[in-house]
């Protein structure tokens, strides 16, 4: 969720994983289109158009920091319905407290709202959601402050 340009797709692609790409943004899924062969989906990752435990795993990094904190919740339920029980999330997110608008730190061409999370808010998200989380990384030295979690989806 949130594959953007299809960066990971490509990758997981060619490791043989069966991939669907879902990213809200228009452009990015046109960029994507251009490299890998899944099919895209254009959508919200707080509704995301696929039926009930439709995905053995998702890879989810980067994508919730352009949510406003309200909303992380709503986020977390939809990837706990999407992946079937068993299932795997990747999960990664900025730590912090903040939510702000800022420039795009690639171009400064244009604002996007990034919105950064404590390892707790993330791990107690997910745990309220039906996963078992294992934090993978949530160290203060690494350029952007990455939180990492793989999570499983608890069985029914």
């Amino acid at each position: 969720a949130g594959c953007g340009a299809g960066r990971d797709i490509r990758y997981l692609e060619n490791a043989g994983a069966r991939v669907v790409g879902v990213d809200q943004s228009a452009a990015m899924l046109a960029r994507c289109r251009q490299s890998v062969r899944a099919p895209v989906i254009q959508a919200d990752i707080r509704h995301i158009p696929l039926r009930n435990a439709a995905v053995a795993g998702c890879w989810c990094v980067a994508t919730v920091v352009h949510l406003p904190p309200e909303d992380l919740a709503i986020a977390f339920a939809e990837l706990a319905r999407v992946i079937t029980a068993g299932g795997m999330l990747v999960l990664g997110t900025q730590r912090g407290n903040t939510s702000v608008t800022e420039a795009d730190p690639y171009t400064g061409r244009y604002l996007r709202l990034m919105s950064r999370f404590s390892p707790d808010m993330v791990v107690e998200g997910l745990t309220a959601h039906g996963f078992r989380v294992h934090v993978e990384n949530a160290t203060d030295g690494d350029l952007r402050n990455w939180v990492l979690v793989t999570a499983l989806r608890h069985q029914a």
